[in-house]
């Protein structure tokens, strides 16, 4: 075996070992970006850099990367080099989008099959280990899933759903006997009701929402009308996201338009059975919109040391009755908001950007997996920081790379 065929296997079984350990391990996950950072590093140089980019993957490798340069200008100038842990999770936004659009690493069609079956797996066997202290299957009751799972709920019901659309999108492959579907079907309605029933609800309508459009692109496609009206697509596109959003916030009427910014909760303690989740973020989100509104926040943004000391602080003036919004350090719990406010105008207009572009490229080139995954990170991100969190930051940043540069090469 050649050095070449020895570093490509060694750079599979690493990828391999990322998404597997995904859902469990932290610590090794890490472990295993870093070293396959350092075998591509060492191949590059043996290589002398030759085909390191792609002239084509320039654009979008500059565009998902830029996020990470915002957070390291943030870090220098915000923080004063104070809050470097933050810089290491970031790291990730970095370092796939240099592996996966370099050219370094080239999967065939099989590899990235077994990929994604293998965080499927890894999924499966996470939600299949709730149930150890026999949590019921057919009653939904908070208190024992929230003691059980290994993941926070909504990082949980992201893994979830989005396996479903990895499912289909084998199935369209490798489901050529009525065993093969329904096993695949009996995963898929595993995965969402387990979703149900860990109480995912955002991650359950983001599904609900990216499902449609991608069905909606399907049938459009199929008899080449999308293309034909594309411009009338998206403008109903948009104007449908609208009218839900609209309907949605008169079915919520009734906390979010009286009494909206000072509600005052009556739970003593954190307790997810009895404090609505969209009560306690009314109420993060008030001292955001606070935070930014004072000295051009909005513009500059804080940093993510300022940003956690002025929430803390919000929630103490404020909440001081319900101790637990500042035990808890709730974050901006929307990670357009979180962005907005350690990385200013300038931040949220790259992420903005950085799901925008890549998912017109893929409605282009077809890339119905990509734009699946697009499009349930989007609406995941309206009420929760996805990209705070390690499990967030390197979900994100892995397939969003690897699902836009490799799908599109196979």
């Amino acid at each position: 075996m050649s050095l070449k065929d020895l570093s490509t296997a060694l750079n599979f079984v690493l990828i391999l070992l990322i998404v597997s350990t995904l859902p469990f391990f932290t610590v090794i996950n890490s472990i295993c970006i870093i070293v396959l950072s350092l075998s591509l590093i060492v191949q590059a140089f043996i290589s002398s850099g030759q085909h390191l980019f792609f002239r084509k993957n320039i654009i979008p490798i500059i565009l998902f990367s830029c996020l990470f340069f915002m957070y390291l200008l943030s870090f220098i100038f915000l923080d004063r080099f104070s809050n470097g842990f933050v810089i290491e999770k970031k790291f990730s936004l970095l370092i796939f989008p240099l592996i996966f659009g370099s050219g370094l690493v080239r999967l065939t069609k099989r590899q990235f099959e077994w990929i994604l079956a293998s965080f499927v797996c890894s999924v499966f066997i996470a939600a299949a280990f709730t149930f150890r202290h026999e949590v019921n299957l057919f009653f939904r009751h908070d208190m024992a899933i929230a003691d059980s799972i290994i993941i926070r709920r909504p990082y949980f019901g992201l893994y979830a759903l989005f396996s479903v659309f990895v499912i289909v999108y084998l199935g369209k492959e490798y489901a050529k006997t009525w065993i093969h579907i329904l096993i695949g079907l009996i995963l898929c309605v595993f995965f969402i009701y387990f979703s149900y029933l860990i109480y995912a609800k955002m991650a359950l309508v983001g599904f609900g929402l990216s499902a449609s459009c991608i069905v909606l692109y399907s049938f459009t496609k199929r008899i080449n009308i999308f293309f034909r009206f594309k411009r009338i697509w998206l403008s109903a596109f948009w104007i449908g996201i609208g009218i839900s959003a609209a309907y949605f916030l008169y079915l919520k009427s009734n906390f979010l338009f009286r009494d909206f910014f000072w509600a005052q909760l009556s739970a003593q303690e954190y307790n997810i059975n009895v404090s609505s989740s969209w009560e306690i973020r009314k109420m993060i989100w008030k001292c955001s919109f606070d935070i930014l509104s004072n000295d051009f926040h909005w513009i500059s943004g804080l940093g993510t040391q300022a940003t956690d000391f002025l929430l803390n602080d919000c929630y103490n003036k404020y909440y001081i009755h319900n101790t637990w919004f500042i035990e808890e350090h709730f974050n901006a719990h929307s990670e357009f908001i979180q962005t907005w406010l350690e990385v200013g105008l300038i931040g949220i207009g790259i992420l903005i950007f950085a799901i925008y572009f890549p998912v017109k490229a893929a409605i282009k080139n077809g890339n119905l997996l990509y734009i699946s995954f697009a499009l349930l990170f989007f609406f995941c991100c309206l009420t929760e920081s996805l990209l705070s969190v390690q499990k967030g930051i390197v979900f994100y940043s892995f397939f969003n790379s690897y699902l836009f540069f490799q799908n599109s090469e196979l």
